[in-house]
């Protein structure tokens, strides 16, 4: 990857930015962006660069500073996906995921993208746990609001329904008191039709046993029904 001089100052610059604009580590402090800035690099592609095949494993995360990276689901269709100024490519590679790159990936203007790699995140828990945590926090604030965009609703209404369960460490948790509340408060057949969009909408293992086809036909089914 093409990598750039930059400066930990210019680069600390382009975070207290996309901070301030609520688009990356929004709750982060000063110092907490400062001792990032000095532990990553910086990516430079030109427009119509390729930046990442499809199903090309992905060694790191770039978070996009500056400029504009689009996606192609589809070889010779029309872009699908677009990543803008505070948006991240291959946060799963750095949180413990493994995934290849699901699109292929061009620079649609020149772009500056920061190079994130697990074993920056390692270093900084080494030095600065405290700083570390927000870092964290901030990334896979970021990475459960991209999984949840497809289907949002539905998530928001399987974890309204969950009751909080508050206990001591090193103690059982007691069970809730009562009936659960329902989901979002939705009459019973409300919450069913919401509860199976849930479930046809997430994803399936690769180790499904194919053979269980009346299975499949039955979430999708549940897919049209909803």
């Amino acid at each position: 990857w093409p990598l750039g001089a930059f400066t930990e100052r210019r680069l600390l610059d382009f975070f207290l930015k996309l901070r301030d604009e609520g688009k990356l580590f929004p709750g982060a402090d000063y110092h907490t962006l400062l001792a990032w800035s000095c532990r990553l690099r910086v990516t430079q592609w030109q427009a119509r660069t390729s930046v990442l095949a499809r199903g090309e494993p992905l060694a790191g995360a770039l978070l996009v500073l500056d400029g504009k990276l689009t996606g192609f689901r589809d070889a010779g269709g029309g872009p699908s996906v677009w990543f803008g100024p505070g948006d991240c490519l291959g946060l799963e590679s750095v949180l413990g995921g493994v995934r290849p790159c699901p699109v292929d990936v061009f620079a649609a203007r020149p772009t500056l993208a920061a190079l994130l790699l697990p074993a920056d995140l390692e270093d900084l828990r080494r030095e600065y746990p405290s700083l570390a945590t927000q870092v964290l926090q901030g990334l896979y604030a970021k990475l459960f609001a991209e999984l949840a965009e497809p289907h949002g609703h539905a998530l928001l209404l399987l974890a309204e329904a969950g009751a909080r369960v508050h206990f001591l460490p090193g103690s059982a948790p007691a069970l809730p008191p009562g009936p659960l509340q329902r989901p979002g408060n939705l009459a019973p057949e409300d919450a069913e039709v919401a509860q199976r969009l849930a479930e046809c909408t997430a994803p399936a293992p690769r180790w499904i046993n194919h053979s269980h086809t009346s299975r499949v036909q039955g979430t999708q089914a549940a897919r049209e029904d909803a």
